[in-house]
């Protein structure tokens, strides 16, 4: 089974040059815990998470208006190709904990996997094999 037979999403992002407080109302307002950052042709730089503006901004005193993305993103974040396999993928998710993680192609972002809809197509993908 590959990363592309799997139902993917748009993914949500922002630049890395945003503010915090820009990027902070698109979690808000879509109702996400994080975002993947981007450069302007689209290239994966990183994640900004919703959790790290409160240790690494609010916690330190800082002004999220002024800072930028870029100044407190993940940069070490691990991504998968569409050709890639979906097990490997699941694999990753289940023993990191994380609920989604970014497809590029060719460094830049196309899609994300969830790890509910990756799990509920291995699990159709099986259920036809078995009835064969």
């Amino acid at each position: 089974m590959k990363i592309q037979n799997c139902i993917l999403t748009k993914p949500i992002t922002c630049l890395g040059t945003e503010t915090i407080a820009k990027a902070t109302k698109k979690l808000k307002d879509n109702q996400l815990r994080h975002l993947y950052v981007v450069d302007k042709n689209k290239k994966l730089l990183g994640v900004f998470a919703g959790i790290d503006v409160v240790y690494k901004v609010i916690a330190e005193g800082k002004d999220y208006k002024k800072m930028k993305v870029s100044e407190i993103m993940n940069a070490n974040i691990v991504s998968f190709e569409p050709d890639d396999s979906l097990t490997k993928a699941l694999g990753f998710m289940s023993t990191s904990n994380i609920f989604t993680t970014p497809i590029v192609r060719k460094g830049k972002l196309v899609a994300v996997l969830s790890y509910k809809e990756a799990m509920q197509y291995a699990v159709n993908e099986r259920r036809k094999i078995l009835k064969k």
